[in-house]
């Protein structure tokens, strides 16, 4: 058992090294995982944590992916006990779970909408994580991120259509900015026209740093839409891609 324990935990710690190698999960400013001496002890309570924690609809998402399952290991302990060394490797592996699946945090309102039309509403941020922090990100402003652009007013829909260069997403950035619009009551879908690969992701930030809305993994014939509230700062959105990166398309409406 204590052998299996520490596999795990190596084979973790081994595959989040190689993914920083090749930029695909943290970046320099992220916190590095390392393997506590102590953590033996804590792996069957942070399992036990994990079993006894989360929803079931997260336990099945986490049991479908090894990767998920070896940072589960760390994302369930108690960050409140924990030395600073072991609270930045538990957000980490929590950001790793955090942004591995779509969902919107309490008091927002959006959903992904089918080719039929269909709309289905995403999971709140609270029923996946419970008592979990929403992570927040430094500013990802950057108008050089933004060509090819052609925002216009056409009856009452905003309209924009743009391409941006699209690539993988980071635990703590969704990435630049690809298009911004302010805060009034109106419904705002975004749908992909090309993408380099077979899926997409777009996070919604509410002045660049406070995430509100995450699609995880889209299939380019599907769409994100969300109903906008009334003041506070504007939203910006972020494209990435967990496949191949390159240059993506997009068109975003909006209507009151």
């Amino acid at each position: 058992m204590q052998t299996r324990i520490n596999k795990r935990i190596l084979s973790f710690v081994l595959c989040m090294a190689m993914l920083v190698a090749f930029g695909g999960v943290a970046t320099a400013s992220s916190p590095t995982l390392s393997i506590n001496p102590d953590l033996d002890s804590d792996y069957t309570e942070s399992i036990g944590n994990f079993e006894a924690i989360a929803p079931l609809e997260m336990q099945s998402h986490i049991r479908s992916d090894e990767l998920l399952l070896e940072a589960a290991v760390y994302a369930y302990m108690d960050i409140d006990t924990a030395s600073p060394r072991m609270r930045s490797v538990i957000l980490e592996a929590r950001n790793t779970l955090i942004f591995s699946t779509s969902w919107v945090v309490d008091g927002e309102q959006a959903g992904i909408v089918h080719p039929d039309g269909t709309y289905e509403a995403l999971p709140t941020f609270s029923e996946l994580f419970l008592d979990w922090e929403l992570p927040q990100f430094a500013s990802t402003a950057d108008a050089h991120s933004i060509m090819n652009t052609t925002p216009n007013w056409i009856n009452g829909w905003e309209y924009f259509h743009g391409s941006t260069f699209i690539t993988t997403p980071s635990t703590n950035s969704f990435g630049p900015s690809f298009f911004s619009y302010t805060s009034q009551h109106m419904q705002v879908r975004i749908l992909p026209i090309s993408i380099p690969g077979a899926h997409y992701n777009i996070g919604i930030l509410r002045g660049g740093t406070t995430p509100l809305i995450y699609g995880h993994n889209l299939f380019p014939n599907i769409a994100l839409q969300h109903t906008v509230g009334i003041g506070g700062p504007a939203l910006s959105l972020h494209a990435s891609t967990n496949s191949t990166s390159g240059t993506a398309v997009f068109r975003v409406e909006g209507w009151i």
